[in-house]
């Protein structure tokens, strides 16, 4: 069973900057409601049989969305709550969803989705077709206060770089090759999976999700994982850049 876990709960914090209304990053719109970050993203998961939807800040605002826009797409969509969004980090959030996907046996992959990102359905296409494990990448200019920071190290294991205040950034070791990262991931080894979120400590699910993804990589083998290019690709951060991307929905 094809799983996808589209992360969600954080408090937008860049995109309600200066702002006297504060919202839900993903359901944000400025025309009508399929016009979110959210509906289009699901739109392009139909190959998946299941979706888990984690959210926290505004949550009930959430719950609302989904029960009246989100009822006619092809694959389940299952909504599940990070109660401690705001205490600790994305760690906990791709904790949440990961747990639920693993309730069924029959899982048999999981991509992970983060919640603010528009992207084109052709290339994300591409991630979903591969045979194996799949990270991703964009073209864009790898700034250290917006970019999660790929690289390959001297052995060709991945790793990853973020400044969680949105401040320079260095990378720690010879490198041979960097990528500003996509953040889509999908994971085809679930046993894997499960080792990692039975045996990984706590303190590492109150960091960032990029902690599990660069455990999870760094154990396959360069045979086992590619790195594909996502051709559009936006992080919204703040409003503006979903108002770009508007148009393009």
């Amino acid at each position: 069973m094809k799983n996808a876990i589209i992360a969600m709960a954080g408090v937008s914090s860049r995109f309600n900057e200066g702002e006297e209304q504060p919202v839900l990053k993903g359901i944000y719109t400025t025309s009508d409601e399929t016009k979110t970050l959210l509906y289009s993203i699901l739109q392009k998961c139909g190959g998946f049989d299941r979706v888990v939807l984690v959210g926290g800040y505004r949550y009930p605002e959430l719950e609302s969305y989904v029960r009246e826009y989100c009822r006619e797409f092809p694959f389940e969509l299952r909504l599940v709550e990070n109660p401690y969004y705001q205490k600790w980090g994305t760690g906990y959030t791709l904790k949440v969803g990961l747990e639920e996907c693993l309730r069924e046996q029959e899982c048999s992959e999981i991509t992970l989705i983060e919640g603010d990102l528009f992207f084109d359905a052709g290339s994300f296409a591409a991630v979903q077709e591969s045979p194996v494990s799949v990270a991703t990448y964009n073209d864009k200019p790898i700034i250290s206060r917006k970019a999660v920071i790929a690289y390959t190290d001297q052995k060709g294991r991945l790793h990853y770089v973020f400044s969680t205040s949105h401040g320079a950034v260095q990378i720690p070791e010879p490198f041979l090759a960097v990528y500003n990262s996509g953040q889509i991931w999908r994971f085809t080894d679930v046993g894997r999976v499960r080792e990692l979120v039975r045996e990984l400590p706590q303190e590492v699910w109150e960091g960032t999700n990029l902690e599990f993804v660069e455990a999870y990589f760094s154990g396959l083998d360069e045979d086992s994982y590619e790195l594909l290019p996502l051709a559009t690709w936006e992080n919204c951060n703040i409003r503006e850049e979903y108002r770009e991307c508007v148009g393009r929905m």
